[in-house]
């Protein structure tokens, strides 16, 4: 397996670093905000300073591992304390913003010497994404609660314009590692990945920032024509209604006028004026019953939209809050593992003094004498033999076949009865034969050895 990684990843890394260091900028604002002239300027180069500060820490974190041998710590730092003082005497020397500002890029400087030694995606934490989300939206209300005090107005957009650059970066991140963490969870090698896989994410992905950011900036044309959109609706919705009154009307019968006047009734305080005498309305209880009757009608199927609308917030919200476990290693990269189960382990207490890995293989070979002849104790037999070749300095890998681990006994035991064991074990094993008593008693003989060994 190739360990070439695509250009993508390797351009997100120096991205990442880029886009976690803007959680810079608001720290910068608001100390320029306290000064009573906030300047969006002024504090764009505060965030240059911290992303020069920030990439010169990696950088030199790069030539520290592939140059210096014993002196890396010094040289580290001597430039974070260089570039504090640079950034204090640039900015003017003074208490504020001076030395905020310069702890800010020493702090960035750090940043960027760790940031570094990171995987592509460390951008993509939860730790990052709380650090940038609260200092720009703490920042801002901060801002916003102190106008009065600091007598200046501060400009969100730049907050604003900043957290985009942020998510955008972010998101590109996540969506190529969840790539690699689901080929991995897979079991698949990545040269089976295809080719154009990663450059369709990212389009999907710059699709989606595309029409967000189309929002954000025309949004004022955008709402007149949704606020043109509901009117329409609007008028549409009473041509109905007065459609269905017109109908209602035409059921309504006049009646005829009596000789004698009749007493006029109490005028309701319930309804306006000029509405006492209308006649009956059949349009709310006609309304009423048909809305009943659907909901009677469809009400399985109404049920079950509400019962996966639910499962689909609740799946959201687990998936939004679950912890990202490591993934599995792929079976290609381990190497086929013989999985022999334990069958003479019993549930028990855990003990109060914890044997020697020794003592514990000795311990599971007089289980092993215990035993009855069968295929039980030749499979538990395999396992005690691969453990104790461990135990014994030999350090067989997992992938080893009985094959494999016979040569490796012949270097440890030469005369032991190692071949007919392991002749046994995989009639066994792998043939789906009966087990022999030969075998048995020859792998009794390979462990006795092995014992004498240990």
């Amino acid at each position: 397996m190739s360990s070439h990684k695509p250009l993508l990843l390797r351009v997100l890394k120096p991205l990442g670093l880029f886009a976690a260091l803007l959680a810079a900028y608001p720290l910068c604002y608001f100390l320029f905000f306290l000064t009573g002239a906030p300047s969006v300027p002024f504090s764009l180069l505060g965030l240059a300073a911290a992303e020069l500060c920030g990439f010169a820490g990696a950088g030199l974190r790069r030539w520290v591992e592939k140059r210096a041998r014993g002196r890396g710590g010094f040289w580290l730092l001597a430039a974070g304390l260089l570039a504090m003082a640079a950034v204090f005497l640039f900015s003017g020397g003074r208490l504020l913003p001076s030395l905020p500002l310069a702890l800010l890029c020493g702090a960035a400087f750090l940043f960027g010497d760790r940031f570094i030694l990171q995987p592509y995606d460390a951008v993509a934490s939860r730790p990052v994404l709380a650090a940038v989300l609260t200092a720009n939206l703490g920042c801002a209300a901060l801002e916003l609660a102190l106008e009065e005090v600091v007598g200046a107005s501060a400009s969100f957009f730049s907050h604003a314009a900043i957290l985009f650059l942020f998510l955008a970066v972010y998101e590109v991140s996540k969506n190529q590692s969840q790539i690699d963490y689901m080929m991995a969870r897979r079991g698949h090698r990545m040269d089976q990945l295809p080719a154009k896989i990663r450059r369709y994410n990212l389009l999907l992905v710059c699709l989606v920032l595309a029409v967000i950011l189309a929002c954000f900036l025309f949004y004022r044309p955008l709402g007149s024509l949704l606020a043109m959109a509901g009117e329409l609706l609007r008028q549409l919705l009473m041509l109905l209604i007065r459609f269905f009154l017109f109908l209602a009307s035409l059921f309504q019968t006049e009646e005829e006028p009596l000789e004698e006047a009749a007493p006029e009734a109490p005028s309701s305080p319930m309804l306006p004026p000029g509405e006492e005498n209308a006649g009956f309305d059949w349009l709310t209880p006609l309304a009423l019953l048909a809305l009943a009757g659907l909901l009677v009608w469809k009400r399985r199927q109404i049920a079950a939209a509400f019962r996966a609308a639910f499962r689909r917030l609740a799946g959201f919200l687990r998936r939004l809050l679950a912890v990202r476990r490591p993934p599995a290693a792929a079976e290609e990269a381990e190497g086929y593992h013989d999985q022999v189960e334990d069958l003479a382990r019993e549930e028990r207490a855990a003990p109060l003094f914890r044997f020697s890995a020794v003592r514990a293989w000795k311990k599971g070979w007089r289980s092993f004498r215990k035993m009855a002849e069968g295929e039980e104790k030749l499979r538990f037999g395999y396992a005690l033999l691969a453990k104790g070749l461990a135990l014994s300095g030999e350090e067989p890998l997992p992938s080893d076949t009985p094959a494999q681990l016979l040569a490796r006994l012949r270097q440890r035991l030469p005369q032991a009865p190692a071949a007919a064991a392991l002749e046994g074990y995989e009639q066994v094993r792998y043939g789906d034969l009966p087990a022999s008593p030969a075998g048995g008693q020859a792998m009794e003989a390979l462990l006795a050895a092995l014992a004498r060994l240990l």
